[in-house]
């Protein structure tokens, strides 16, 4: 649970609401599989959108990076994607990818008009880790995923599909 006087993230709150009926489930809870935890996450974004029309995280990007979420939530589909007409609806934000991260932050930097001399150095930064570490040898990401699953989240997370096709699962 987040403390009451802080303000929780949009994914963690809704999961907190459906986590106590999942636990009543799943009471191996939180030994459950990468399955088992779609479904939790499925399950809490009714909290959002009593008719599903997207998953959590997908609720949760609109929440964080749209100036009004429940407006942008509503009138969210594929032609409000593809035609860039939401990009206007969204706060000033760049997008870095993490797997091309530093060139992509220095780049950035420069645009900002950062100077080159004061930011040379992050092409030589290694690869920053979550945690101080990786995955190990036996998780490969894909090992997770069933075709029925990777079908099933492709359809509930289809506006960040949609936005970023490069990830497509």
């Amino acid at each position: 649970m987040y403390p009451p006087d802080e303000q929780p993230t949009p994914v963690g709150y809704a999961i907190e609401q459906a986590l106590p009926q999942f636990q009543v489930e799943h009471p191996e809870f939180p030994d459950v599989s990468f399955a088992n935890f779609v479904q939790l996450c499925d399950r809490a974004s009714l909290t959002y959108d009593a008719e599903t029309k997207f998953g959590i995280y997908s609720h949760g990007f609109i929440q964080y990076f749209y100036r009004n979420a429940v407006q942008v939530a509503a009138q969210m589909d594929r032609d409000y994607i593809r035609s860039g007409n939401h990009q206007a609806d969204m706060f000033n934000v760049k997008f870095l990818r993490t797997h091309r991260l530093n060139q992509e932050l220095y780049d950035y930097l420069l645009s900002m008009e950062y100077a080159q001399k004061d930011i040379a150095f992050i092409h030589n930064l290694g690869k920053i880790l979550p945690m101080g570490r990786g995955r190990e040898d036996h998780q490969v990401w894909e090992q997770y995923y069933t075709p029925a699953l990777k079908t099933f989240i492709r359809e509930r997370e289809w506006p960040l599909f949609e936005m970023f096709p490069e990830f497509d699962i």
